[in-house]
């Protein structure tokens, strides 16, 4: 089901108003699980595929990492069980994602090519079920930090005792792993972050100023901004950009890098608000990333919970910068190459991470890392203008191995930029500055959170106040062609 949708239109206030009919946190968990359930198997895929075939591998991820979680936690687990318990917790996780993600292009590496022509291709159009990704990164936080835990347990969870507090353990699980705002597109939730927040929710004690603004602004990002640019960058396909003259190519190019920002942004921002009504906080995912003045910057901005999840659980694993400077850059690069892979199974996205992985071990060596993080809080210069240009024109570039589903469409795109000049055509161009505009709006309004902190609180409360009724307006009557999320793909 879409955010986006007149089914969830009628499908929210239904589960809103049954969540807080009763107190008990039994109920309202219930009702949550139950809702999330129906939120993933509404419609269809674009081959047909019912979304609802997809729950038993939902059930099942949930299940097995409950369990694992349950018997990481029980002080009657010995330490080799719970080694073991831990292997096969991850290699069913991992095992899962290869398998729906990542089976066609292992079978086009590994088969030979009359093996490929009868069976390879059948594998590769193994349909990807719908949040896969973050619904298995998030069972592999819950099994990790229950194994951290030991038997100590976690806030919020920990080992129960006797047929009931089984049943309610379980059903936090449930609700950790299947969580609608966030089920099929992240925010990235470990599970520290989440499970100390269950328990009853009044309705008194909602963020409804919270909760309005973020859906407000979301709504607006997504209906607004990204589904009219995916309007226009749909003539990013090769070999129709052959035609396009270079002005609206490099237009195309930065219209992009605004709509994949404004339709991720805005559904991590609608999932936050989505939270918030229902008494729970999502943490955030995107804090203005095109103020970045380093890729290392940038990464600490873009997709934050993908960032602080691939650091905790594989970056520190595998000796983060406490094993020598040549280990930590083997660390960053593989880190960024399994980072780019995550988001897809196609060689555009391996080469999108190792880029990013050498941009930030290039940052590193030269020492623009701590450079940058110094200047961060020291204002506006000219050389922090032209940092945030060179990095924006960086990351916008490399966006183009995300559109294009082969890397020689990158190529023959920055061929057509450097060698067809062309005339200019105004139309695209008009649609692209309009829609583009709220992005860079966005972005210089956080440029100036210092010099608005002198102003009085009631002029900043008012001024939120009008930008969200004026954004809902604008979403009612300028909202573009309805389209799914970009990220639902991953």
């Amino acid at each position: 089901m879409l955010f986006n949708s007149w089914s969830f239109a009628v499908f929210l206030p239904i589960v809103f108003g049954l969540h807080y009919a009763r107190r008990q946190p039994a109920w309202q968990i219930g009702v949550l699980i139950l809702a999330s359930l129906v939120f993933y198997a509404w419609g269809s895929d674009a081959q047909g595929h019912p979304h609802r075939l997809l729950l038993p591998l939902l059930f099942a991820s949930t299940a097995l990492n409950g369990l694992a979680a349950q018997w990481l936690l029980s002080p009657n687990t010995s330490s080799r069980r719970r080694r073991v318990i831990l292997a096969v917790a991850l290699v069913f996780n991992l095992g899962a994602l290869a398998c729906f993600k990542y089976a066609g292009l292992l079978a086009q590496l590994l088969l030979p090519h009359a093996l490929w022509e009868t069976w390879g291709r059948k594998i590769a159009g193994i349909p990807l079920p719908i949040g896969i990704s973050f619904y298995t990164f998030q069972g592999i936080s819950l099994v990790v930090e229950a194994w951290k835990a030991d038997k100590s347990g976690l806030e919020g969870l920990t080992a129960p005792h006797g047929t009931a507090e089984v049943a309610w353990f379980q059903a936090r699980v449930w609700l950790f792993k299947t969580f609608f705002p966030q089920l099929v597109a992240g925010p990235i939730v470990k599970a520290r972050e989440f499970l100390h927040q269950i328990g009853p929710k009044r309705l008194a004690d909602i963020d409804a100023g919270g909760a309005c603004k973020k859906l407000a602004l979301g709504f607006f990002l997504k209906m607004v901004v990204a589904d009219n640019l995916r309007e226009v960058t749909s003539a990013l396909h090769y070999p129709e950009l052959t035609l396009l003259p270079r002005i609206n190519l490099l237009a195309l190019l930065y219209a992009f890098s605004f709509q994949i920002l404004a339709d991720f942004a805005g559904y991590s921002l609608i999932a936050q608000g989505l939270a918030k009504l229902f008494g729970y906080e999502l943490p955030i995912n995107f804090n203005f990333p095109y103020l970045s003045r380093s890729l290392t910057e940038f990464w600490r901005r873009w997709h934050i919970s993908l960032s602080s999840w691939l650091r905790e659980y594989l970056y520190f694993p595998l000796g983060g910068n406490r094993k020598g400077e040549v280990r930590t850059y083997i660390n960053l690069f593989l880190v960024m190459f399994l980072g780019g892979l995550w988001h897809g199974a196609a060689w555009c996205f391996a080469l999108w991470g190792t880029a990013h992985g050498l941009g930030l071990a290039i940052e590193r060596w030269f020492g623009r890392q701590s450079a940058s993080d110094k200047r961060r809080h020291g204002g506006w210069s000219a050389l922090a203008c032209l940092q945030v240009f060179v990095v924006f024109n960086v990351v916008s570039f490399l966006w183009l191995l995300f559109k294009f589903p082969e890397p020689s469409h990158v190529v023959a795109f920055v061929h057509e930029l450097i060698s067809h000049p062309g005339r200019p055509k105004p139309q695209p161009l008009f649609v692209i500055v309009l829609f583009s505009a709220p992005v860079i709006l966005w972005h210089l309004w956080a440029a100036t959170a210092s010099w608005r902190q002198t102003w009085p609180s009631i002029w900043k409360e008012r001024i939120e106040v009008g930008a969200a009724a004026l954004l809902g307006f604008l979403v009612v009557v300028n909202a573009g062609p309805s389209g799914e999320f970009i990220y639902f793909q991953f």
